[in-house]
């Protein structure tokens, strides 16, 4: 599952490593003694859980991909991290799905709710299929600025769309009547679309590093794909624009998890481009090269380097390669983030 390849990430994120954004400043501070999570709505008996009473229902241990929509292609705002959590299955459970609900999920949806306020929404159907109150992360409590006590986690969704740290409250509500009644989510109001925060399939090198300066001769190339919720089928790499060549896959640690690849390739002198992409398991989950906004991401990661001897001259020329490719990616992130704000 690690190739152990010296530059590539850990195949777990450890906690203190893992990326945060929030809307709220600072982040809240919850007692777990005093926190409860409210569950409601279309339920046949609506209960307070204490943090005891969340564990009393069980816990378990899965290895997700956590993505947030604003990361760029090839970047680092993403964390493959070790949860430990409690199936939103087993809250719902204990609360009562009423019967239609419980028979056809796909007339209700989830509204979840965060103690500053932030809310998010999705179709039951796939809140029932994988979404998780997460209570733990690398085999710890949550750090406070990751959700202390307890966050929703939805493999699969960026985290705008189903990943509510600080968690406060679920709500299950019909969805048969379409007047404009529900509960609009946090970004749903400020444009984003209500149907999206889906993952779909990409791909990054992590070695070797845009700017870097490589000896000639036989190189490993390595990186991690991810195509939540079925995995990754395939990554292909080309060198200088060239054909597409197979990449060997590790192990997969879990198909909501990052997959790390491989490719060797004898490094020649002079400068070259590395690109990189992937295809899930899921028929429609295949990189684009289109970008819309503010659904995530898509497209190639490349990477520029050279390959000679080191010296002085070369270690500019590469900095300098390495510095324009990343001017480039602020700017394109840039425009993107100016329309997603307004």
């Amino acid at each position: 599952m690690d190739p152990r390849v010296p530059g590539l990430a850990p195949l777990i994120t450890p906690p203190e490593e893992f990326y945060k954004v929030d809307v709220t400043f600072p982040a809240p501070r919850i007692d777990p003694a005093r926190w409860r999570l409210r569950v409601d709505g279309a339920v046949d008996a609506p209960l307070d859980l204490t943090l005891p009473g969340l564990l009393a229902l069980g816990t378990s241990e899965i290895d997700a991909l956590l993505v947030c929509v604003h990361n760029p292609v090839g970047g680092r705002r993403m964390g493959n991290g070790r949860w430990t959590a409690v199936p939103v299955t087993a809250v719902l459970d204990r609360a009562g799905l009423p019967d239609d609900l419980a028979m056809d999920p796909a007339g209700g949806e989830l509204v979840a709710r965060s103690v500053d306020g932030f809310t998010v929404t999705m179709p039951l159907s796939e809140a029932l299929d994988r979404a998780l109150v997460a209570v733990g992360l690398g085999g710890r409590q949550l750090p406070f600025g990751n959700g202390f006590p307890a966050r929703l986690l939805v493999p699969g969704r960026y985290g705008y769309a189903g990943n509510v740290k600080w968690l406060a409250g679920l709500e299950v509500r019909r969805t048969l009547a379409r007047d404009g009644s529900g509960v609009p989510a946090y970004w749903t109001t400020r444009g984003w679309p209500a149907d999206g925060g889906r993952v779909g399939a990409s791909s990054r090198i992590d070695v070797p590093r845009s700017g870097a300066r490589l000896p000639v001769g036989p190189t490993t190339v390595a990186g991690y794909a991810w195509a939540p919720r079925g995995g990754v089928r395939r990554v292909e790499v080309s060198v200088d624009q060239g054909p597409w060549q197979q990449a060997r896959l590790a192990n997969e640690l879990s198909p909501l998890s990052w997959r790390a690849w491989t490719f060797d390739w004898e490094a020649t002198p002079g400068a070259h481009v590395l690109r990189v992409r992937c295809s899930g398991v899921e028929a429609d989950q295949e990189e684009r090269s289109a970008a819309p906004y503010p659904t995530g991401p898509t497209g190639v990661h490349s990477v520029a380097f050279r390959v000679g001897p080191t010296g002085r001259a070369g270690r500019v020329v590469g900095v300098l390669a390495g510095a324009r490719q990343a001017a480039a990616g602020r700017l394109r992130l840039a425009v993107d983030s100016g329309r997603a704000w307004r």
